[in-house]
């Protein structure tokens, strides 16, 4: 099956621009556009980052209010196993360490029905002097699914250090502090520590994004951007049309650095971004078609793992015998992953030609097993570790392909291409039309 015959499935990009004066350009020029951050919700949705829980605070802390119970937890910034590497590696000094590993202590409590929330934003190891925000503790149950509410809750601009280019710099973002009783579901026996912190968890919901213009000879275009850890991701718009969020998977899609792309007539390439993240360099190209598809990341790598029963594999393995692979990526906190269960094993007898892969994205290994053990799902699965202290992303599979949103669907050609990517129950509907597509045009090729 020729997968190329399925590019106009895809469909193209729309793009928008604003009244702004824009730098004009030709064929063959590079084109410097300057990125202007925005707070608030923008197209890229929120992105959210759960704090991590610990036993308690140093104690050293001043100020911490009486409360019914409460639990302490923090917000860091960078990888403290990184941080530590380069520590050793001589790239970075104890001071310089001790700056970068900085964190931003809080407390999430209970009083009688109001939910109690105090960031130590000074870092002075005082909550006293730190504003306290309170509100009817029945929120949190809510802040889920109604964006409406997690909107309510308070704007903070948070500023810390990053190593970025071989140089230590000064970061900023925006986040509304939200609290989010169901962000990690669980029924199974845990502590009552923990039982505490996914009560009383605390959720930063990044509210910002980067917006630039250009001109490509007649044509405006206007340029919106995300910082992704130290990764910027960007998405297009042309006058006329708006930007496509995630919510609109099928018309959303994303680019980085090095990516080439197509805006109306016109090929450019995002050659490179600005140390302050505050510029993006594009190059005009004098190409007539993408060699290479659309995207440069449109191929999965071949990635290397182990699944669950110890067995050393790699992607392209499980397309040995299949046309297709659907990658499933869950985790047994997920109630929207656990509630597709019945359609996933559906969707294995139905369509036989297609292999897959379940992606655990979990605290724990073993939770996972026994799901899968208990109902039977008899294809492939790996594990992927889910750590409270290091951010939202650990490894390649996950971080490289930015899953963020569980649970997300991803189908693959034999040549390992990216046929479609979706979430949740429509994510899987759409994947299954698309299937439904490729076997009726398989079997026209044959007849």
């Amino acid at each position: 099956m020729n997968s190329r015959k399925l590019y106009f499935l895809f469909l193209i990009i729309c793009f928008s621009c604003n009244k702004e004066e824009s730098t004009k350009t030709s064929k063959n020029t590079s084109i410097v556009v300057d990125l202007i951050k925005k707070t608030g919700n923008g197209p890229f949705g929120n992105v959210l980052q759960p704090f991590s829980d610990i036993d308690s605070l140093p104690k050293n802390f001043k100020g911490v209010p009486e409360l019914t119970y409460y639990s302490p937890q923090f917000f860091g910034f960078n990888s403290r196993k990184k941080m530590t590497a380069l520590l050793e590696k001589k790239l970075i000094d104890s001071t310089e360490y001790a700056a970068l590993t900085n964190r931003i202590y809080g407390i999430s409590g209970l009083d009688g029905d109001s939910q109690i929330m105090i960031l130590d934003m000074n870092h002075n190891f005082d909550f006293s002097d730190d504003e306290v925000y309170v509100f009817d503790a029945e929120l949190r149950k809510k802040t889920g699914g109604d964006a409406g509410i997690r909107d309510s809750f308070p704007l903070l601009h948070l500023k810390y250090k990053r190593y970025y280019k071989n140089k230590i710099r000064d970061r900023d973002q925006y986040v509304r502090l939200i609290p989010y009783k169901d962000y990690f579901y669980s029924d199974k026996d845990i502590s009552d520590a923990t039982k505490r912190y996914y009560d009383l968890l605390l959720v930063a919901a990044r509210s910002e994004h980067l917006l630039g213009n250009f001109s490509i000879e007649k044509d405006s275009f206007r340029i919106a951007a995300e910082l992704y850890d130290e990764d910027v991701d960007f998405i297009f718009a042309e006058k006329g049309n708006p930007f496509y969020s995630r919510r609109n998977m099928d018309k959303y899609e994303e680019f980085e650095k090095g990516d080439t792309l197509q805006l109306g007539s016109h090929f450019i390439k995002i050659d490179s971004v600005g140390a302050a993240l505050d510029k993006v360099y594009l190059k005009t190209l004098d190409i007539t078609s993408l060699p290479h598809g659309y995207k440069r990341d449109q191929t999965l790598r071949d990635y290397a793992f182990t699944d669950i029963e110890g067995n050393k594999k790699r992607i392209s393995h499980l397309l040995n015998d299949k046309d297709l692979l659907l990658i499933d990526f869950w985790g047994t906190w997920c109630v929207p992953c656990l509630k597709l269960t019945p359609d996933l094993k559906e969707f294995h007898k139905s369509y036989p030609n297609v292999a897959m892969l379940g992606i655990d994205f979990d605290f724990e290994k073993e939770p996972g097993i026994q799901y899968i053990k208990e109902k039977e799902l008899d294809w492939t699965h790996m594990f992927v570790e889910r750590v409270r202290n290091d951010s939202l992303l650990h490894t390649k599979i996950v971080s490289k392909l930015r899953v963020d949103n569980y649970p997300t669907f991803m189908l693959i050609d034999k040549d390992l291409k990216i046929l479609y990517r979706g979430v949740g129950k429509k994510g899987l509907n759409r994947t299954i039309e698309l299937i439904e597509t490729i076997n009726a045009l398989e079997a026209q090729r044959k007849n």
